[in-house]
């Protein structure tokens, strides 16, 4: 995973451990469609599929999904989606425990939903909005 603008955003991603590993050619596929602009919400990447809630994918089976369907849901395919793992494991632990992470939570459902701009997406705003901003790519 690519690193975060901030701590809070690296600790978003990183407190969970789930085995979704992929092959190298797969991970280039990923990229290039990561390339498109709104990919978050437009794009479709293969997924690992796992008989979950193992941790372990099953060996080269992959199911298409946007990275929304994959963070929060996809009632359709079965698929809970890594948010509704996390609140299950969630409801095992104490409440203040799962109040500090319910913050990290919303964080990742807002950017994968749309909710919330992706880092991307704010900084293109950023420049483009920019009062000395000249539309020359001079930044």
């Amino acid at each position: 995973m690519e690193i975060q603008l901030t701590d809070f955003e690296n600790a978003a991603f990183a407190i969970f451990n789930i085995n979704f590993y992929i092959p190298t050619s797969k991970v280039d596929e990923n990229t290039k469609v990561a390339h498109h602009r709104n990919a978050v919400l437009e794009q479709k990447v293969p997924l690992p599929q796992t008989d979950l809630p193992s941790v372990s994918p099953r060996s080269d089976e992959y199911e298409l999904m946007t990275i929304n369907e994959i963070i929060n849901d996809n009632p359709e395919k079965g698929y809970p989606g890594l948010l509704g793992l996390v609140n299950n494991y969630l409801y095992t632990l104490n409440i203040e425990t799962q109040c500090e992470i319910n913050k990290y939570l919303e964080l990742i459902k807002k950017r994968a939903n749309g909710t919330l701009m992706t880092a991307a997406s704010w900084i293109r705003q950023c420049v483009q909005t920019h009062p000395e901003y000249k539309q020359d790519s001079v930044v």
